[in-house]
């Protein structure tokens, strides 16, 4: 039997809970889940918010030179476009409206007809504008297309003889385009050029 050393005294026996593993600390994850949910957060207000303000304000260069399109002095065709561009402009107050022609490379007139104002929700004002738009001249099967780099919503539709209508609305600009004797695909790329071609970003 071992032999106990005089003057001996066993220590305190430590309770049951310093022989436990220590816990690890959880705060460190909460901090990075929070932080990536702020990140998460900011970041995607701040894309919705971005596009009010590379959109708006807005202005046209009718001047600008457009691929595949020149732009013509025709008083009836002007006169046109004008009568059409009531669909735009009868229920918004408008900052600068315009119209201009242009004729293509098989001597098709080409009407452009909007409007740059401050437009809180570019799809609803373009359909709108075409469903009225339709009280002046055919348009039907209207179709939501791809707007190209500047953003914003594109739609076309079938016009009266072999022609198609085209318009875009981002948050400063709204505008409608008919052009005869052409297919849909061709128009909605014509759209997206002309676009590129007069839209100023302010």
């Amino acid at each position: 039997m071992p032999v106990t050393p005089p003057g001996y005294r066993p220590g305190p026996i430590p309770p049951p809970w310093q022989f436990q593993r220590r816990r690890r600390r959880k705060w460190p994850w909460v901090l990075l889940v929070m932080f990536l949910l702020c990140a998460g957060c900011c970041g995607t207000s701040y894309a919705w918010a971005r596009q009010w303000w590379v959109q708006y304000p807005a202005s046209v260069n009718l001047e600008a030179p457009v691929p595949g399109l020149t732009r013509v002095n025709d008083a009836s065709a002007n006169q046109t476009a004008a009568s059409l561009q009531t669909a735009l402009t009868s229920d918004h107050l408008d900052e600068q409206g315009f119209t201009a022609v242009y004729r293509d490379e098989d001597r098709h007139s080409v009407l452009l007809f909007g409007a740059t104002r401050f437009i809180t929700h570019p799809s609803r004002d373009l359909e709108a504008s075409l469903r009225k738009l339709g009280t002046k001249i055919q348009v039907q099967n209207v179709r939501k297309v791809d707007a190209g780099v500047l953003g914003g919503e594109q739609r076309c539709a079938a016009g009266r003889a072999s022609s198609t209508i085209c318009g875009w609305s981002d948050h400063g600009m709204i505008a409608i385009a008919v052009f005869p004797d052409t297919r849909l695909d061709e128009a909605s790329t014509k759209m997206q050029n002309l676009r590129a071609s007069i839209t100023v970003r302010d």
